[in-house]
């Protein structure tokens, strides 16, 4: 579980439970990463890395998605993903028109790249409501 002294210089850690972690901006508390592990030991987050506008802040979504899976450790043992809007469905969208399949797709996105950074190599494409190219809703989970 992470404590305050693990945050380098402008990230600021709000909540830090066995549970829950939230993590900010030390500047902008919009930009930030918010996750919580269920019974499972799966993992649900909320992450805003930049604004609405495409302007940046002070804190990397990459280094936030890291401080998440150090937070968890050893319990956690897969990665959710629920996708209504955002780059990551734009992604999904993009990859599945290519002919890519589902779970591959899933992998491609910026939160598969992150979950196989951190050695979640394993995609699955849970739900997705929609048709190729054109998914309005998909929920995938990514397992080691």
């Amino acid at each position: 579980m992470l404590t305050p002294a693990d945050m380098p210089m402008g990230y600021v850690l709000v909540i830090s439970t066995p549970d829950r972690v939230r993590i900010e901006d030390a500047n902008d508390p919009k930009l930030f990463i918010d996750g919580g592990i269920d019974a499972t030991g799966a993992v649900l987050f909320d992450i805003r890395a930049e604004h609405e506008d495409g302007t940046r802040g002070g804190v990397s979504g990459k280094v936030l998605f890291g401080f998440l899976v150090r937070h968890f450790g050893a319990a956690l043992i897969a990665i959710r993903g629920f996708w209504t809007d955002g780059p990551n469905l734009v992604a999904f969208n993009r990859l599945t028109a290519l002919g890519w399949s589902q779970h591959d797709a899933a992998g491609g996105t910026w939160t598969g790249e992150r979950a196989n950074d951190h050695g979640f190599t394993v995609a699955v494409c849970e739900v997705a409501i929609g048709s190729t190219g054109y998914f309005g809703w998909v929920e995938a989970r990514f397992t080691r």
